[in-house]
């Protein structure tokens, strides 16, 4: 860390120290004001109004009615209320909430039993609680010499005080899953039975019984093995274990008999997403509307809202804080969803849920090691590893939004020349269907249709728009033909303008309806407009990777420039490379020539498919050549009959002979 780093770090501490100083002592003051006048604090509502119109709309409601209804009840017996939910889900995190906002501090007593050893420990702890807020403290002291009561029975304090200042307590019992080996679970659940029906105390337990039977099984151990020969047929092992605890089963014994109401804590991932950042008071950086999504994604009910897995998550975040905060980022959602993801992946999954990552911007490597090494202060050279990577992500979604807007600008030209190309069509079979549409109205409407778009020949097609000038508008009125021929050799030139590197040769065949003057017109304005690519084009030839093209072509990934160079390619040297041992490229030329045999491509490479037929030819004269018994199955599998060349070939040899 730099000493700047440092400096600021400090300083930010410094600043979070007074806040904190002035806001306690703020409260303070306001508590003071308040005990002055005799006022009773209103209890701090700390919920967002989502997280009320959830709870309104959820089972949560109806859980906390039914916990009102009973626990706040003051002419009711005792009784005892389990809440039951799966493990993880966060049923203490959601009992603490409800008892700070809804119970009477002076009648309430909270047990964990985790690292309890002796069951005097749970009722000193009650005792304690409730002597101290029934304003009994003096009268313990004076009567056991101590304001703490140790080792001292629930009945003995309550025939000395009355039983007045301990009825309607609210105990809550949690943590059975963590209950000490030297603790005897009957023997809790009896002080929880005795207080319910001799002190009409409101026992809340929070019920984790899945984990005392899980508990239990990992306190099992191996006691005896029954051989094959015992079991008869059976040929395999069988193992008999024993568990040193029997918690789950005593716990479902007893608890049938005690539990007057069982209620069930399901709450949904945006409950508890909403619920979990409320209780942070550091939380701008986390965007809930993704967290929800990608707890939704879980498909493990278990793991889809447990509060455990969500904290875990929270602080994973917390130690990209800085990043997520910066402005590079927050201006950039796409980076921030991103970098939220990729961390939520690497904690819950890598495999199961990399379909969730839309873009692949940032790397990971630097974010997993953060994650592993747990850098709460990131060392340098990562942090500049780091922002490098977010420099080169926000330059990414820059250049892909300039694409997403040049693509939907095209999107829209497309779907604005389809609606005008459908309009010309619609007005078209309108005249050749609506009998009231009549003759000369047509012929203007269509012609101003076809003259309305600068480039009409892009959407409509070649062939169709001089269908439509041809046999359409030329044949309807004779007398504007030559208007109409004018305005095809004007369309055509601006078709030619954009299109000239991609237009197949055939083109020219659809105009013979002009005379051969405007033919030659056009014809002279294309070739002026292809002369400087052919220039380059005769430069490029001597680059071009001949066996490369064909292979192109064959898979049809060629372009119309591309064809353009094959088809001049020079003899001489095609005629080298055939005669060399060079098998792919032989095999692949025959490939080729294949191909075009009954290919519209060989409109394009008409001149290399004469050109090859001509060098198998030269090469079949060649007596010598070595592969020549292929090279006359070739020809003939072309159509060429070898009879002719095998005169030639000979009359060679004639003539040699004689000289």
């Amino acid at each position: 860390m730099t000493n700047k780093e440092k400096y600021c770090k400090y300083i930010k501490n410094i600043k979070r120290f007074f806040r904190y100083c002035i806001d306690d002592c703020l409260k303070r003051i306001y508590h003071f004001i308040l005990f002055l006048f005799c006022i009773e604090p209103k209890k701090e509502e700390n919920k967002s109004h989502e997280l009320l119109k959830l709870e309104e709309n959820s089972d949560i409601k109806n859980l906390k009615e039914n916990l009102n209804r009973y626990l706040k009840d003051s002419s009711s017996k005792g009784f005892v209320i389990s809440i039951k939910g799966n493990w993880g889900v966060g049923k203490t995190f959601f009992w603490n909430i409800y008892a700070k906002e809804n119970l009477d501090e002076k009648k309430y007593v909270y047990i964990s039993l985790f690292g309890i050893n002796k069951l005097d420990e749970i009722k000193t702890k009650i005792l304690n609680k409730i002597s101290k807020q029934a304003n009994i403290v003096n009268k313990t002291k004076g009567f056991f010499g101590s304001s703490r009561i140790v080792g001292v029975d629930i009945g003995a304090v309550i025939s000395i005080f009355g039983i007045k200042n301990f009825k309607y307590i609210v105990v809550c019992f949690d943590d059975f899953e963590r209950l000490s080996p030297n603790l005897n679970i009957s023997e809790v659940l009896g002080v929880i039975s005795e207080l319910k029906e001799q002190y009409n105390c409101k026992i809340v337990i929070i019920n984790n019984n899945d984990q005392l039977e899980e508990l239990d099984r990992l306190n099992s151990s191996s006691k005896f093995t029954i051989s094959p020969d015992t079991l008869g047929n059976d040929t395999k092992k069988q193992e008999c274990f024993y568990s040193n605890s029997n918690n789950h089963g005593i716990f479902e014994k007893y608890i049938e008999k005690i539990v007057d109401l069982e209620l069930l804590y399901k709450p949904t991932v945006e409950y508890q997403v909403n619920l979990l950042l409320n209780s942070f008071n550091e939380k701008e950086f986390i965007d809930r509307e993704l967290m929800k999504k990608l707890f939704g994604k879980i498909k493990n009910l278990n793991k889809e809202t447990n509060l455990r897995l969500m904290q875990k998550y929270i602080f994973t975040l917390k130690l990209f804080r800085e990043f997520l905060e910066e402005k590079e980022i927050e201006n950039f959602k796409e980076i921030k969803d991103e970098l939220q993801t990729k961390i939520f992946v690497y904690i819950f999954g890598k495999n199961k849920l990399n379909n969730l990552i839309r873009y692949y911007n940032l790397n990971d490597e630097y974010i997993e090691e953060i994650i592993e090494k747990n850098l709460v202060n990131i060392p340098g050279d990562i942090k500049v590893k780091f922002n490098k990577d977010i420099k080169s992500a926000r330059e990414n979604i820059k250049r892909r939004e300039e694409d997403n807007k040049k693509y939907e600008i095209s999107q829209q030209i497309q779907k604005e020349n389809e609606d005008y190309k459908k309009k010309i069509e619609d007005t078209y079979l309108r005249y050749i269907s609506d009998l009231d549409y009549d003759k000369d109205t047509f012929i203007k409407e269509f012609y101003e249709l076809l003259n309305g778009k600068e480039n009409i020949i892009e959407f409509t097609y070649f062939n169709r728009f001089t269908f439509f000038i041809k046999d359409c508008l030329i044949v309807l009125d004779k007398t504007k033909e030559d208007e109409f021929k004018k305005f095809y050799i004007e369309k055509a030139k601006k078709y030619f303008d954009t299109r000239y590197k991609n237009m197949e040769r055939y083109f020219f065949q659809q105009a013979y309806f002009l005379d051969e003057e405007s033919r030659n017109e056009l014809i002279d304005y294309y070739n002026d407009l292809i002369k400087g690519d052919i220039e380059v084009e005769k430069q490029e030839i001597y680059k071009l990777d001949i066996f490369d093209t064909m292979a192109k072509v064959i898979k049809q990934e060629s372009n119309n420039t591309e064809e353009r160079m094959l088809d001049n390619i020079s003899k001489q040297e095609h005629k080298r490379r055939l005669e060399k041992d060079d098998s792919p490229y032989f095999k692949t030329t025959f490939e080729l020539m294949e191909f075009l045999k009954d290919s519209h491509k060989l409109k394009n490479l008409e001149n290399f498919y004469k050109t090859t037929l001509e060098i198998y030819k030269d090469l079949y004269k060649d007596k010598d050549y070595k592969y020549r018994d292929k090279i006359r199955l070739i020809l003939k599998y072309f159509g060429i009959d070898t009879k002719e060349l095998d005169d030639v070939v000979e009359e060679k040899e004639e003539g040699s002979n004689d000289k």
